[in-house]
């Protein structure tokens, strides 16, 4: 099967996937209420944290599997991904340990009602664990018949369970139903596929496994304080209630990353595939023009759909959430340059330059502390959180957009990928903001910019269609 169809049913599931879970995530903010969903995104910031205790190991699985298969090693492959597994389930027992003794001792100075939820990620983040690396195992692989699969009975699963917990029991019915819809994805995934897999750690291929992860590891620890800081303020600063609220800018900004998230699942492990045969800078710099042809043609439609849309559609769907929809629209944009810098993170990991990535991340999250300062000092509440983090996301995209040039790219192939970029964010914005007019869809100036955008989107989507005809390699060392 080729790369295309994997890719198009990789993407038909997983838009089908979101539907399902934007069905679910309806439901149980109209079941479990602002506060309660405040809660449960508190719990999400421990069970992402958690997931760094694996230390790179998945993200090296991820790359190096398909690298090493491309290169034809198929031991060494095979050896990775055995000594991977199992270092990764002894690490999650662990972490869930830590969890479980931080819990304890943090015990007087967390209120009562939230400890018990807290206490719940003790066997959350294990379940969680198991079926995440196996999952990495699937893509790696390159068996996404399975994985698609996977991905959509879980979503059906997830919602079924929480709904039914959520419904019956409250909030403790939610986490039970969580925690079996964890449990679900291991389980499929075991009974679906034979996967090689012996109980023996190859203590040298992992120690090599985080070398090469670890910065990627770090980079995403990193990531993950610059995702969550925006909760983290507004929990402090502003209450659970209004964290409830910027719950619907995060699940709105998920929709935006739903096409951008299959395509790098899919391309990632032919990228490496692909620059292990061939590591030459016309592998990065296709890879880049497809991706960028992809998001200027579909994220621009997405962006403006919700800005046009959302609240009507929450007033209908969410009415207690009609206070998030402007931050949600103002979050989006941070979705539209988060999604844009994907491809160029990808260009540098594949390069083995994966350690720029840690110094990108570190001045995103200063940034992003220094907006949303401001945006506290100036009383702009919850849309001042989100515009904070959107502007963070920009500068993000933008430093690593300079570094995967200066790797790859001549300097007239980045200006032009650059200019694309560029006009298609300014007629984007214009669209955006004749928009917050009730009567838009009246101005002469949207339907003018939207034919703008039409003609702009032809001539970048030819160009970028094009093959590049520069071939000059690029020394990369394997794990």
């Amino acid at each position: 099967m080729t790369k295309i169809t994997y890719l198009k049913r990789f993407t038909s599931a997983t838009v089908v996937t979101q539907f399902v879970n934007m069905i679910t995530a309806v439901l149980l903010r109209n079941l479990l209420g602002p506060i309660n969903m405040g809660v449960w995104s508190l719990m999400q910031v421990f069970m992402n944290y958690a997931k760094f205790s694996s230390l790179g190991t998945h993200e090296s699985l991820s790359r190096e599997v398909p690298y090493l298969l491309g290169r034809n090693e198929l031991d060494k492959a095979q050896r990775v991904q055995n000594s991977v597994l199992n270092y990764s389930l002894l690490s999650s027992l662990f972490m869930t340990f830590g969890v479980f003794i931080y819990l304890l001792i943090r015990k007087n100075s967390i209120d009562a009602s939230v400890y018990v939820f807290m206490f719940a990620t003790v066997l959350l983040i294990p379940a969680q664990r198991f079926g995440n690396v196996l999952i990495v195992v699937l893509r790696g692989r390159g068996e996404f018949g399975v994985a698609t699969r996977q991905m959509i009975f879980s979503a059906i699963f997830n919602g079924f369970c929480v709904c039914i917990g959520a419904y019956y029991f409250g909030m403790q019915g939610f986490i039970a139903g969580t925690f079996l819809s964890l449990m679900f994805t291991p389980i499929y995934i075991l009974l679906s596929k034979k996967i090689v897999w012996n109980i023996q750690v190859d203590w040298g291929v992992v120690i090599s496994s985080i070398k090469y992860g670890s910065p990627i590891m770090i980079a995403g620890l990193l990531d993950a304080v610059f995702i969550n800081l925006d909760r983290m303020v507004i929990a402090k600063h502003l209450g659970f209630y209004e964290l409830g609220l910027y719950s619907l800018s995060v699940m709105t900004a998920g929709y935006i990353s739903i096409i951008p998230n299959a395509f790098s699942v899919v391309m990632i492990p032919s990228l490496h595939a692909v620059f292990g045969k061939n590591p030459t800078s016309a592998t990065c710099i296709d890879y880049a023009r497809k991706w960028l042809r992809l998001h200027l043609i579909v994220i621009p439609p997405m962006v403006m759909i919700l800005w046009m849309f959302l609240s009507e559609a929450v007033k209908l769907l969410l009415p207690e959430y009609v206070g998030g929809v402007r931050a949600a629209q103002y979050f989006v944009f941070g979705a539209y340059f988060f999604a844009l810098s994907m491809s160029y993170i990808n260009i540098i990991v594949v390069q083995r330059k994966q350690v720029y990535l840690i110094a990108v991340s570190v001045a995103t999250i200063v940034l992003a502390m220094l907006f949303n300062f401001i945006a506290i000092k100036q009383h702009m509440g919850i849309e001042g959180i989100a515009l904070a983090t959107s502007l963070a996301n920009m500068f993000k995209f933008l430093m690593v957009f300079c570094i995967s040039q200066k790797m790859t790219m001549t300097y007239r192939e980045a200006l032009i990928q650059f200019g694309f970029i560029i006009a298609e964010s300014l007629l984007l914005f214009a669209c955006c903001l004749i928009s917050r007019d009730h009567n838009w869809y009246s101005h002469p100036a949207f339907y003018l910019t939207l034919m703008a955008q039409i003609v702009f989107l032809y001539c970048a989507s030819v160009y970028l269609s094009k093959p590049s005809t520069q071939n000059t390699v690029i020394k990369s060392e394997g794990v």
